[in-house]
């Protein structure tokens, strides 16, 4: 294979098919790097034209689009007898790809793909484009979490529901039913598909399976599959729900939208009550043979089959409940004698939970929690057990959490006594006094800070009004705990000699603190945000320039964009006569950007056609290579003009404007041209004694000025110079007069029997 297709170079082959392919390639005029998808023409037969047809039609309505979450479609053209579209390349793994790994996928990867998933076809579904061959396939998830659909543009590409021997295709079995009775289809078409992708995402089986296509197709059309959770009995019942609304049979039963299906996803995970996720749960009681291990914090998995009414470790990853999250229903009540080592708790979703059936509260979804769970199991020791009303808890002594300090190595006084004098006597006399100089300005300039602040505090501290002893937070503030505020009066006088801010005893029980510092917090400061400027220009300029969906007629390139909002912002370029471009650019506080784009070409398509087919197709004068039926591509937009020959016909010729992205169709009915076989010459003889060999022809007279031009009959050139008179069967012909350093003259005449064509012609000088 030639590693370049038109002006596109060929990097790598992603994917093929019996009638198309997909490649890695760079466009040479962009420099971007692009997915390529080509369909080979001569396989589909009389149904190519057509089908080329659509594909324009669809990258036409696919031209508005501009999400994030939609690749984009560069533009289609038929190059070296293939059908060529120019895709946005996505880097990242498709669902398919995650189904065939078996990777399973968590609650938060299904309700984030949804989610993204529903944002692309809402945005499609308001510019009214659907999308024709939606399978796990074409959802991608690149490297950044972003979810991206491929293919709208250009999905008639891979529409085709059966395969050869009858086979039913992969993206059959996503289709809806409408799309396979051949009704018009809407975005809730692509939603069925959707629903699809989820239900074998979450049970590892197809919704619709079948072993050629009338089965897939009768299943679509007539039976609807499990439902997820009778398959997996992991999946809650709300997301089973959910699935198979979205694979409704009638449109109308479906969701209307995607943000419906991801408002009804959200709420499979919102919890009863959330108020009970913060008391201590007793952890259920482990076997004898597991308590080393769960005092490690680690658990074996057990090879003991689950007894009934526990879950199965057959389940997909994604959905899978660990043994240890049982509710404790199970603990022996005769164990009392022996307290039992607890086995920690391990958290299971309340979505994906199907063992509280009583509608007991069971705490927070995975989905609401603020902070990721460790990575090991962390073992946590029991409550202590309850006090009596009245008991006071034992203080623990002070040193029971103190580390016995390390014991050092003893030295001898006297030793270090007497290096240090050594090393006092080294030093001058002058060195002391101006050590003692500067730690006594030192010490000053310490004094003065402390009185400053001293004094700044007093200050604020006559304003400020006695805190009531009922504010419980401001003693948190004030330095004092909440064991100071229920001290007894008569402890008072112990704590302000301890330091303690002073308390003045109102009643017994009733303590009114009053702080003899207050503290200064800290202000913070607030971020000073400087607009950027954003630089836009394009090759070549003369663009409109779009930011965050504002315009103006002068904003064209090169255009100097000011107080720009430092954050992201979506930049959109768009220039009669060539594909629009979109960009997403930071702007950072005070910086300057800039963005330079290069705007591709759109190309003019030209269907020519011809009665009879196989004419040669010309362009400007130019043989293009193609014969009739033929899609040819025209990059630059001006008048051209287009001819069409056939041997034995009269060639047709047409002059057309042809605008950037137009699409013009050129459909002549060619004449059969008279045989210049039996041509005969004419003379003196001819015209005195007359013959039968002439009789039924007609007389074609022809004179030029000046005379000696040279005469062809249909491309034949005769044996006699200008004038000359000669003899044609009756029909359409081709007369061309030519001659050295004058132009050419061509005409086209028709003769009937026993008629005379008189034609006297003037050259002109080149």
């Amino acid at each position: 294979m030639s590693n370049k297709i038109g002006r596109f170079e060929i990097l790598s082959e992603i994917t093929h098919s019996e009638t198309a392919s997909v490649y890695k390639a760079s466009d040479p005029e962009s420099g971007q790097t692009i997915a390529l998808k080509t369909l080979r023409l001569q396989m589909l037969g009389e149904q190519a034209p057509a089908l080329v047809q659509q594909i324009l039609e669809e990258v036409g309505r696919a031209k508005p689009l501009s999400s994030h979450n939609l690749a984009q479609v560069y533009g289609a053209e038929e190059l070296d007898g293939q059908f060529c579209a120019a895709l946005e390349y996505v880097q990242g793994n498709s669902i398919a790809t995650m189904l065939a790994r078996k990777e399973g996928f968590s609650i938060w990867d299904l309700q984030d793909i949804a989610r993204q998933t529903c944002q692309g076809l809402d945005h499609a579904r308001v510019h009214e484009a659907v999308h024709y061959s939606l399978e796990p396939a074409k959802i991608m998830v690149s490297w950044d979490g972003t979810v991206k659909i491929l293919g709208f543009g250009v999905s008639t590409m891979g529409a085709s529901a059966v395969e050869a021997g009858g086979k039913a295709s992969e993206v059959m079995h996503y289709m809806s039913p409408e799309q396979l009775r051949g009704d018009v289809m809407d975005a809730r078409s692509n939603l069925f598909s959707l629903g699809a992708i989820l239900y074998e995402m979450v049970t590892e089986r197809k919704a619709f399976e079948g072993e050629d296509a009338d089965q897939v197709g009768q299943q679509i059309l007539e039976q609807m599959p499990a439902a997820p959770d009778k398959i997996n009995r992991k999946v809650h019942p709300a997301l089973s729900e959910v699935i198979m609304k979205a694979l409704s049979k009638v449109p109308e039963d479906r969701y209307q939208s995607g943000q419906e299906l991801v408002n009804d996803l959200e709420r499979c995970k919102e919890s009863p009550t959330k108020s009970v996720a913060k008391q201590p749960v007793q952890a259920p009681q482990v076997p004898k043979e597991q308590k080393s291990a769960s005092a490690a914090g680690v658990l074996k998995p057990s090879l003991q089959r689950p007894a009934a009414g526990e879950p199965s470790g057959d389940a997909p990853p994604p959905f899978r409940k660990a043994a240890a999250a049982a509710t404790g229903q199970g603990m022996s009540s005769a164990a009392t004698t022996e307290p039992e080592v607890a086995a920690p708790r391990l958290p299971v979703d309340p979505i994906m939970d199907e063992g509280n059936k009583s509608g007991a509260p069971q705490g927070p979804s995975f989905s609401e929690i603020n902070e990721l769970p460790p990575l090991k199991e962390v073992y946590v020791a029991p409550p202590p057990p309850a006090m009596a009303e009245n008991e006071v808890p034992h203080p623990l002594p002070a040193t029971a959490f103190k580390k016995a300090p390390p014991e050092k190595p003893k030295v001898q006084p006297r030793e270090v006594a007497k290096k240090a004098v050594k090393e006092i006597r080294k030093t001058p006399p002058k060195l002391f006094m101006y050590a003692i100089a500067a730690a006594v300005g030192i010490i000053l300039l310490v004094v003065v800070g402390i009185a400053f602040h001293i004094h700044s505090e007093n200050v604020e501290e006559e304003g400020a009004p006695a805190q009531s002893s009922a504010a419980t937070p401001a003693h948190a503030d004030a330095g004092v705990t909440q064991a100071a505020v229920q001290t007894p009066a008569r402890q008072a006088p112990a704590a302000v000699q301890a330091g303690a801010p002073e308390m003045v005893a109102a009643e017994p029980d009733a303590v009114s603190v009053r702080p003899r510092y207050n503290k200064r917090k800290a202000k913070p400061q607030p971020v000073v945000m400087v607009p950027g400027q954003l630089t836009i220009n394009s090759t070549p300029e003369g663009a409109q320039v779009q930011v965050d969906g504002r315009n103006d007629p002068s904003w064209v390139t090169p255009f100097n964009l000011t107080g720009l909002t430092p954050g992201q912002h979506r930049v959109s370029i768009s220039r009669a006569g060539y594909a629009a471009q979109n960009r997403t650019i930071d702007v950072a506080s005070g910086s300057k950007s800039f963005l330079v784009v290069q705007l591709a070409q759109l190309a003019a398509a030209v269907s020519v056609a011809s009665e009879p087919a196989g004419a040669a197709v010309f362009i400007d004068g130019k043989d293009t290579g193609r014969v009739t039926p033929a899609q040819v591509s025209v990059d630059k937009p001006g008048s051209h003009t287009l001819l069409v020959r056939k041997q034995g016909y009269l060639e047709e010729t047409t002059t057309v404007n042809l605008q950037a992205g137009q699409a013009f169709h050129f459909a002549p009915t060619l004449r059969a041209l008279g045989t210049t076989d039996d041509i005969k010459m004419g003379g003196k003889f001819k015209k005195m004694f007359g013959g039968r060999e002439t009789a039924g022809m007609g007389t074609v007279s022809l004179k030029t000025q000046p005379k000696g031009a040279q005469i062809a009959v249909n491309r034949r050139v005769l044996d006699k110079a200008s004038p000359v008179e000669f003899y044609l069967n009756p029909g359409t012909y081709v007369i061309d007069i030519t001659m050295s350093g004058y132009k050419t003259i061509h005409r086209v005449i028709n003769v009937d029997k026993g008629n005379k064509v008189a034609m006297d012609e003037t050259m002109e000088r080149e």
